[in-house]
């Protein structure tokens, strides 16, 4: 949270249940979670 206040423009996603390996814990979470990102940004 501090690094989201301290970036301008930082957003903070949390996956309820994922740990530090959130690409094994929640893989389709993440990817779609990626993809709204990636879309937001061009």
């Amino acid at each position: 949270h501090r690094l989201q206040r301290a970036i301008p423009h930082a957003s903070l996603t949390l996956i309820e249940g994922a740990g530090h390996l959130v690409h094994l814990d929640a893989p389709a979470e993440l990817a779609g979670d990626l993809v709204r990102w990636a879309t937001a940004t061009r």
